[in-house]
């Protein structure tokens, strides 16, 4: 008996053992597969502050060049349009970002065509504009077009889809149309000459599968949210497959206050890279917009301080803080900390 009993004891511990060994396999099995392709790029990326000349050659019609600035000022939520717009030229952006003139936290595409209108370096500047949601269709999407146009002098260097559909505060009426649509009459403009370069906004990767089969014009850009907690893998390494540039909103942390985060903007104060920024003499909004180009995603940074807005500018020519590879796959590794804020 004592036998048998030693026997089933030294079975039970192997079954302890086997359960706690089996799990830790797993997951060691699971890591070795995932975190090398977390820590990868999507294929084809180009890190942006390799180009000379800090540009980036745009995807569109045959015979049409369109080269645009891979740092740019968005304007989204400014408090005094004029007086921050004039500071970002004065700095040196060449991209200036805006939106139809009544889009909620934009309302300065004006102001934007009347800067443009009369500084010196107006003819050097490339503009980005969206149209709006509720103008989907085709009859709202041509005049809201046509409004832009007005508004900014005639020619629009980038339009993008704001966005595929309304959402909750983002829209005073409800469109009579889809986007779809909107995105055809956008071809029709575009083959007219009138505006450069077409593109999207907020699209993931469904919307943007079927606007690849939609597109009889090249999409040129697709515009995100991307920052180091949120880098929106799925959809870069579908705009490397079809040789579409992603561009980048949000990518300082606002995005995470419209979500709801209650904190203190989590990638301006996380430790990590607070740290990197500290080491280099550098702000963390440097650290960041620097690698955001690195990795191949250009920028259009925001900011109401003329402090901070030539700040930005300045990234282009801190020639040396390339961050190194141990940054770099930190600032990956950190993607997807916060994603239980949003649901």
């Amino acid at each position: 008996m004592q036998h048998v009993r030693k026997g089933r004891s030294e079975r039970a511990r192997a079954a302890r053992m086997y359960l706690l060994v089996v799990p830790v396999m797993v997951v060691l099995v699971l890591s070795v597969a995932f975190v090398p392709h977390l820590l990868q790029p999507p294929p084809n990326t180009r890190d942006l502050l390799s180009l000379s000349d800090h540009v980036v050659t745009l995807r569109t019609l045959p015979g049409t060049v369109v080269r645009m600035p891979v740092l740019g000022f968005g304007t989204a939520a400014l408090s005094d349009p004029q007086a921050s717009l004039r500071c970002a030229l004065d700095a040196g952006f060449k991209l200036l970002d805006t939106a139809a003139e009544h889009a909620v936290w934009y309302r300065n595409e004006k102001a934007v065509g009347e800067l443009l209108s009369t500084h010196p370096s107006a003819g050097a500047v490339f503009v980005t504009t969206k149209l709006h949601p509720e103008d989907h269709g085709s009859e709202a999407a041509a005049a809201a077009i046509d409004q832009s146009l007005s508004n900014l002098g005639g020619h629009i260097d980038l339009l993008l889809i704001h966005a595929p559909r309304c959402h909750p505060g983002f829209c005073e009426k409800e469109p009579h149309g889809t986007w779809e649509e909107s995105w055809l009459v956008m071809e029709q403009y575009a083959r007219k000459g009138l505006i450069s370069a077409i593109g999207v906004s907020n699209f993931g990767v469904g919307e943007l599968e079927q606007l690849l089969e939609l597109a009889t014009v090249p999409v040129s850009v697709v515009q995100n949210w991307f920052d180091p907690f949120h880098q929106d893998r799925a959809v870069r390494a579908l705009c490397a497959e079809h040789r579409i540039h992603y561009q980048a909103y949000s990518t300082l942390g606002t995005q995470w206050w419209a979500k709801g985060f209650k904190k203190a903007n989590p990638v301006l104060t996380d430790h990590s890279l607070v740290t990197w920024a500290g080491q280099r003499g550098v702000s963390v909004a440097q650290l960041v917009l620097r690698w955001a180009l690195q990795e191949g995603v250009s920028v259009v940074p925001r900011s109401n301080s003329c402090e901070h807005i030539e700040q930005n500018a300045g990234v282009l020519s801190l020639a040396a803080m390339h961050l190194s590879t141990q940054e770099v796959h930190g600032i990956r590794a950190m993607d997807g900390r916060y994603d239980s804020k949003l649901r």
